[in-house]
């Protein structure tokens, strides 16, 4: 049962790739990161270091890898968080600008 229309949201699956910090900086809108559990979120690291917009769901590999200034986690397979998440993220014209001002955080914490 759908409760709520959550509008239009494209996702494309491009397989294995190379090039995937140039696909997050140049062709992302959001990395989605919805793992039950994980030990390193690098996509969650790499997301941040290029200044993309993230949702990410609450485990504590997510909480520690994220930076001042990210929006909060979405509940564990709560569909409708993540979805609200990231209709939010659609509607909101500072999200790039925000992600941008925490790339510099992610870069002095992880990088080598």
């Amino acid at each position: 049962v759908i409760a709520q229309d959550y509008g239009a949201i494209e996702v494309h699956f491009l397989g294995h790739r190379r090039d995937v910090g140039a696909i997050l900086r140049d062709a992302a809108d959001v990395c989605v990161a919805s793992a039950r559990e994980e030990a390193l979120p690098l996509n969650v690291l790499e997301a941040q270091c290029v200044g993309v917009p993230l949702v990410v769901s609450d485990i504590p590999a997510h909480r520690e890898a994220l930076q001042p200034g990210t929006r909060p986690p979405v509940p564990v397979e709560d569909a409708a968080a993540l979805a609200d998440a990231l209709l939010a993220l659609r509607a909101d014209p500072t999200a790039r600008a925000r992600a941008a001002a925490v790339r510099e955080a992610a870069r002095a914490r992880f990088s080598m």
